[in-house]
């Protein structure tokens, strides 16, 4: 009787600490989960806020972004009216400018088959302007020269596709404000925007304009020290490719070309003296 008292007392012992113990699991179990839900809401309300500080972040740069695009175009517009104020102010500082449809338009090459002088006179004119149209009498060039006759025959054999026509203006007095008041308001009036003037202003260059068999024979020709030799070839086939133009156009005139400059690789008319400015 003992030992059955014994044993009953032992299993209400264990039946109460296994309760014991699976109440506290579950407490155990209900407050992890209380804590992530709660874990989850915090997390949740902080990912709201950063990515809605990111919309607000992103919307305050735009808005600058917008506000600096604005003041870049008014700065713009400010600079180009103060250039047009400048250049109003710097026509008329310098008084009347001959309008450019009022001077005689002439022919580069006369009817001799010589290039036309621009009636430069000799003691007296000081320096000159001059504009240049294609064979559309469209405007090509715009250039000022203290000699128009040399910078004019340079013009003609540097384009001699588009030179085909010129007008001129002469002054007494070498004043580089009307020079440039002139070219500008010559240039503003003719309706065109602007005007290349990189192939007018400088000598062919051959050296791009090589085939691959000119570039063979440069190459073997510059192991020997010879390759000028190899860009006066060059040079010459370009030489004679503008006299053929200009030969069909009626010329008669003997043109020379530059020696020197052919062996560098450039072509260009051999002046005989300091032309343009």
């Amino acid at each position: 009787t003992e030992s059955k008292t014994l044993f009953w007392e032992s299993q209400a012992r264990t039946a109460a600490s296994s309760s014991t113990n699976k109440i506290k699991r579950m407490s155990f179990g209900l407050g992890l989960k209380s804590v992530l839900f709660w874990c989850m809401i915090i997390f949740g309300r902080g990912l709201i806020m950063y990515r809605y500080q990111r919309v607000v972040t992103r919307s305050s740069a735009t808005v600058q972004d917008s506000s600096d695009y604005v003041k870049e175009q008014l700065a713009a517009k400010q600079a180009i009216y103060e250039a047009a104020q400048a250049k109003a102010a710097r026509i008329e500082s310098v008084g009347d400018i001959p309008d450019l449809e009022s001077l005689e338009l002439l022919s580069f090459i006369d009817e001799e088959g010589n290039i036309r002088n621009s009636g430069i006179v000799k003691g007296k004119t000081r320096a000159s302007i001059f504009a240049i149209y294609d064979q559309a009498n469209s405007l090509q060039y715009i250039g000022k020269s203290r000699d128009a006759d040399q910078s004019l025959r340079t013009m003609l054999i540097r384009q001699p596709e588009l030179a085909y026509s010129f007008r001129v203006y002469h002054i007494d007095k070498p004043s580089r404000a009307l020079l440039d008041a002139v070219a500008e308001a010559w240039l503003a009036n003719s309706g065109t925007a602007t005007l290349d003037p990189t192939a007018w202003e400088n000598p062919l260059d051959i050296k791009p304009l090589m085939t691959l068999e000119d570039r063979a024979d440069f190459e073997a020709k510059k192991v020997r020290g010879k390759e000028d030799m190899a860009l006066k070839a060059v040079a010459r086939r370009y030489e004679t490719e503008k006299l053929d133009i200009l030969k069909a156009r009626g010329l008669t005139e003997k043109i020379s070309f530059d020696p020197k400059l052919k062996g560098q690789g450039l072509l260009d008319l051999k002046l005989n003296r300091a032309g343009s400015d």
